[in-house]
C-alpha cells in the first residue's frame, strides 16, 4: 500500500511541476512580427498590401486614429524576423521588428499598436519614412556612422569624420549627433571637457566629470545653419586644462575616452521640390537615402526592342555609377504590367508608334514631328499622379535615342539642359569628360576638402576609400599626404602617423625647415593589399615646448591636410571564373569589358529587373559607360561570339540558353522545364520547380571570354537570383561557379571545371588505390590466418589422434595382463 501511495505522489508532483513550467513558458513566450508601413491614405494601404500579396506575404493591419499600420509575419524568434526583413528589402519594402507576449491574459490588456519593441529608434524613423505620402521607399533621414571605435588618450586630442548632404535636401532642425562614450575610471574628470565642432564651428561642450558611466549616450542637436551642401566635418575634441594639475603627465596614459562605432550623425530632411528642368537629373528619379536610392520606375513598351532595353541598361548602369556603395534596386516594367506607376516617378523610354495616349497627349504637334528623326528628352508632371514626375526619352531614330540616354549620364551635359525639353539630333556630340587616372584617388576627387586640425597631442582624421570588388591591388600601392603645420611645436617630439584599417604603416617626424610645404609618401604593405576598403587615418601627435605653461597658445598649434593628398592604387582584374568575383569578368579599365546581355525574345518583368539591376551593380565599378549592348536571343549571330555574355531568362523562353545547354554545369532536361541532377549537385523532383540557377562558364565561342547564365524554371526564380547578384550583403555569400537558390534563400554551390574534375579523379584514383591496398593486405592477412589455423588444427588433430592411439594401446596392454593372470 505504501508503495502505491508513493508512486501516486510522484505522479502528482511530476504533473504539477510540468504544468507549472508550461505556464511559466507560456507567460514568457514572445511573438515577433514586422511593421512595414504607417499610412494615412486608404489607396496607399491597399497598394502596399497588394504588393505584399504578390510577393507571397499575408499582410494584416491595425488602425490607430488616422494611421493604418501594416504588418506581416508571426515569428517565434527575432532571427526569423530578421531574415524576412532582408527579403522585404530586396523587393523595395522597409520594415522593423516589433514583439508582444502571446499569453492570452497579456494580449487582453495590450493591443498591437502599443506592443513593445527592441528597436524604438528604428521604429520611429521607419514610421516617419513610410508615412510620408504613403510612399514606402521615400526616405526622410540618413545615418552616417563613425566606422570604428575611436580612442583619445591623454585626454587631449581630436578625431574628425564626415557626413554628406545632398543639394536636394532641406535639412530639418531635428538632426543630431549621437555619441556613445566610455571613459577611464582611474582619474578625476572634473577638468576634462568634450567639445564638438561642425565644420570647425563649436556647437556643444560638456564636462566629462561622470566617470562611472560606460557606453553613455550623448545626443547633440546639430544647428541647421552650420550644415552645408556636400561634405561636412564633425570634430570630436577632448581637452584637459593641464595647468591645473602639473603632475598629471605621469597618469596621462591611464586617461582615455572611447567614442564607440555605434556613434552616428542622424540627418532628417525633406526633399527639395523639383522644378520642371532636366538639369536636376537624376533627381528626383535617384535620391540619396538610407537603403533604396531609386525613387522611380522604368517603363518600356510591351514589345520593346533590343535598343530600348539597351537604353534602360545604360541609365541603370549610370544609377549604380552615381551610388557606388549603395544598393539601388531598380524597378522596370513593360507598360501593361506597370500597375504601380502612380506610386512613383516614371522614366519612359520608347518610340512614337508605341506611345500610350496619356503620354502622347503631353506632346505638341512640333514635338510629335521632331521625334521622327531627333530624340526628345522631356520632363512633365506625371499623368498618373501629380505628386510625381515623368521623364520621357522618345525617338524613332535608334542612334539619336541612344545619344539621349548617354547625354543624361554626364553632369557636364545635364547642367546645360536648363529647361523641361531637350532635343538630341545627329549633330549633337556627347561630351565625355576626361577623368583622372583611375589608379589615383585624391581627396578632392573623393569629395573631401582641405582640413585644418588644431590643438596639442593626438589630432586625427579618417577617410574611407572603397576598393572595387573586381580588382586586385598590385604591389607599389601607396599613400601620399601633402601637409603644412605650425612652426612653434616641439619638433623633437611631434610626428605624423598613417594608419590603414587601424594598422600603422609609417610615421614621419615633423621638421621646421619643411613646415610650410611638406609631404610624406609611404607604400601600403603587402598584407593589406587584399582589402574591400581602406580607412585611411592621418594622425598628428603635436607637442609644444613648455606646453603646460602656455595653454593660451593651444590654437597656435595646428596641422593642415591638403585635398591634393591621394592614394595610388594600381589595379589588375581578378581572373578566377567564380562568383566570388563575378564582376571582374565584365569590367576592364573602368569600363564594361565588351559585354553583351542576351534576353528572351519576350522577356518577363523578372528578366527585365535582373537585366537592369545587374547593369546597375556593375555600374558601381565603372568610370565610363561604353561597350555594353543588349539583344534578344533570336538576334544572336556569329558577330556576337567574341563578347563576354550575360544570358538572362527562364530556360523555356531563351533560345540562347537552350543552345548553350550542353556547355552548362547544371543542365536542363530536353523540355527545358526542369534541371537535371549531376554527380556534384542533386536536384530532387519536388525541389526542381522552385529553383533559380546561376552559372559562370568559359565561353564555348571564345576561350578568352566568359558567359554568366541567370536562369530558372519560372519567373520568381530569376528574382531570387537577382538579389544575390545585386545586393552587397548577398553578393558576399556567393561561391563557386554553379549555384542553385531556392525561395527561402538556401544556396547550394559547387565548383566545376577541368581542374576540379582532375582533382576529383585523382582523389578517386588514390582512394581506389588505397582500397586495393587494403584489400590486398586483408587477403594476405586472411591467408596467414588460414595457414596458422590449418597448422593449429593439424597439430590439435594429430595430438588427439596420438592421445587416442596411446589410450588404445594402454587398454590392450591392460587386457593382455589380465589374460595372463
Amino acid at each position: 500500500m505504501k508503495k502505491i501511495i508513493w508512486i501516486l505522489l510522484c505522479i502528482f508532483l511530476f504533473v504539477n511541476v510540468g504544468i507549472g513550467e508550461w505556464e511559466i513558458a507560456k507567460a514568457e513566450e514572445i511573438q515577433y512580427y514586422i511593421q512595414v508601413g504607417a499610412l494615412t491614405k486608404k489607396e496607399s494601404v491597399e497598394s502596399l498590401k497588394n504588393k505584399l500579396n504578390r510577393n507571397g506575404y499575408e499582410p494584416y493591419t491595425n488602425l490607430s486614429g488616422k494611421v493604418t499600420r501594416v504588418f506581416v509575419g508571426k515569428y517565434s524568434t527575432e532571427a526569423e524576423a530578421e531574415k524576412d526583413i532582408k527579403k522585404l528589402q530586396s523587393i523595395g519594402i522597409r520594415g522593423f521588428i516589433k514583439s508582444e507576449l502571446v499569453n492570452e491574459d497579456v494580449q487582453d490588456n495590450q493591443n498591437l499598436s502599443n506592443s513593445r519593441t527592441n528597436k524604438e529608434d528604428a521604429a520611429t524613423e521607419s514610421e516617419k519614412a513610410n508615412s510620408r505620402d504613403g510612399k514606402n521607399t521615400n526616405e526622410t533621414y540618413k545615418n552616417f556612422g563613425l566606422l570604428n571605435d575611436v580612442t583619445i588618450n591623454n585626454e587631449n586630442g581630436s578625431h574628425v569624420f564626415f557626413f554628406e548632404v545632398s543639394k536636394h535636401w532641406n535639412v530639418e532642425n531635428t538632426s543630431y549627433l549621437n555619441l556613445v562614450v566610455s571613459q577611464s575610471q582611474l582619474n578625476d574628470k572634473k577638468d576634462s571637457i568634450l567639445t564638438v565642432y561642425i565644420n570647425d564651428v563649436p556647437v556643444y561642450t560638456k564636462s566629462l566629470f561622470n566617470k562611472d558611466k560606460s557606453n553613455e549616450n550623448i545626443r547633440i542637436q546639430i544647428p541647421v545653419d552650420k550644415i552645408t551642401e556636400g561634405f561636412n566635418s564633425v570634430k570630436i575634441r577632448v581637452f584637459r586644462d593641464m595647468a591645473k594639475n602639473m603632475s598629471v603627465e605621469e597618469d596621462n596614459s591611464k586617461n582615455w575616452v572611447v567614442f564607440h562605432k555605434e556613434s552616428h550623425v542622424h540627418i532628417d530632411f525633406t526633399d527639395v521640390k523639383d522644378s520642371l528642368k532636366i538639369n536636376d537629373y537624376p533627381y528626383p528619379y535617384l535620391n540619396v537615402s538610407n537603403s533604396m536610392p531609386s525613387n522611380s520606375m522604368f517603363i518600356i513598351p510591351d514589345n520593346g526592342t533590343s535598343h530600348l532595353m539597351e537604353a534602360a541598361v545604360i541609365l541603370s548602369s549610370n544609377f549604380g555609377q552615381r551610388r557606388r556603395f549603395e544598393d539601388v534596386n531598380i524597378n522596370i516594367f513593360k507598360y501593361s504590367d506597370a500597375v504601380e506607376k502612380d506610386q512613383t516617378n516614371v522614366i519612359y523610354i520608347g518610340t512614337k508608334a508605341d506611345l500610350p495616349e496619356e503620354i502622347l497627349d503631353n506632346l505638341s504637334q512640333a514635338e510629335k514631328y521632331i521625334i521622327e528623326s531627333d530624340a526628345l528628352i522631356k520632363e512633365i508632371v506625371s499623368p498618373y499622379n501629380k505628386k510625381y514626375k515623368m521623364l520621357m526619352i522618345i525617338s524613332n531614330n535608334k542612334e539619336n535615342l541612344m545619344k539621349a540616354v548617354q547625354s543624361l549620364c554626364y553632369d557636364n551635359m545635364v547642367m546645360k539642359m536648363n529647361a523641361d525639353t531637350q532635343y538630341i539630333s545627329s549633330k549633337v556630340a556627347i561630351d565625355i569628360p576626361i577623368n583622372e587616372k583611375a589608379d589615383y584617388f585624391n581627396l578632392e576627387k573623393l569629395g573631401y576638402s582641405d582640413l585644418l586640425l588644431e590643438g596639442l597631442f593626438r589630432q586625427q582624421v579618417v577617410y574611407r576609400v572603397q576598393i572595387p570588388k573586381s580588382k586586385v591591388i598590385k604591389e607599389g600601392a601607396k599613400v601620399v599626404v601633402k601637409i603644412r603645420y605650425s612652426k612653434i611645436i616641439n619638433f623633437e617630439k611631434s610626428l605624423m602617423t598613417i594608419y590603414i584599417n587601424n594598422n600603422p604603416i609609417g610615421s614621419k617626424v615633423l621638421s621646421e625647415t619643411t613646415a610650410d610645404n611638406d609631404s610624406y609618401e609611404i607604400e601600403i604593405p603587402k598584407e593589406l593589399l587584399d582589402e574591400e576598403f581602406y580607412d585611411v587615418k592621418i594622425a598628428f601627435d603635436l607637442e609644444m615646448k613648455d606646453s603646460y605653461k602656455k595653454t593660451e597658445t593651444q590654437k597656435s598649434v595646428w596641422a593642415f591636410i591638403s585635398k591634393e593628398s591621394y592614394l595610388y592604387l594600381p589595379f589588375e582584374n581578378k581572373v578566377d571564373t567564380y562568383f566570388e568575383d563575378y564582376t571582374s569578368h565584365f569590367i576592364k579599365n573602368n569600363s564594361f569589358n565588351d559585354v553583351l546581355i542576351v534576353m528572351p525574345d519576350n522577356p518577363s518583368n523578372g528578366a527585365l529587373k535582373v537585366m537592369a539591376n545587374i547593369a546597375s551593380f556593375l555600374g558601381h565599378e565603372i568610370e565610363k559607360i561604353s561597350n555594353i549592348n543588349v539583344i534578344k536571343s533570336n538576334e544572336f549571330w556569329d558577330k556576337h561570339k567574341d563578347k563576354n555574355i550575360i544570358a538572362i531568362g527562364e530556360g523555356i523562353n531563351n533560345s540562347f540558353i537552350q543552345n548553350l545547354n550542353e556547355d552548362l554545369h547544371i543542365k536542363f532536361n530536353s523540355s527545358f522545364n526542369k534541371f537535371v541532377s549531376s554527380k556534384k549537385i542533386n536536384i530532387p523532383d519536388a525541389y526542381n520547380g522552385n529553383l533559380g540557377v546561376l552559372q559562370l562558364i568559359e565561353s564555348p565561342y571564345n576561350e578568352n571570354a566568359n558567359i554568366m547564365v541567370i536562369t530558372s524554371t519560372k519567373e520568381e526564380g530569376l528574382l531570387w537570383c537577382n538579389k544575390y547578384l545585386t545586393n552587397f550583403d548577398y553578393v558576399s555569400q556567393l561561391r563557386g561557379n554553379a549555384l542553385t537558390i531556392d525561395e527561402s534563400g538556401n544556396i547550394n554551390w559547387e565548383k566545376f571545371g577541368d581542374d576540379f574534375d582532375l582533382e576529383i579523379n585523382e582523389k578517386e584514383v588514390e582512394e581506389e588505390k588505397t582500397q586495393k591496398e587494403k584489400i590486398t593486405r586483408g587477403n594476405q592477412l586472411r591467408n596467414i590466418l588460414i595457414f596458422v589455423a590449418s597448422i593449429l588444427i593439424f597439430v590439435i588433430a594429430s595430438t588427439l589422434f596420438l592421445l587416442r592411439k596411446e589410450r588404445s594401446r594402454k587398454r590392450r596392454r591392460k587386457r593382455r595382463r589380465g589374460n595372463r593372470r
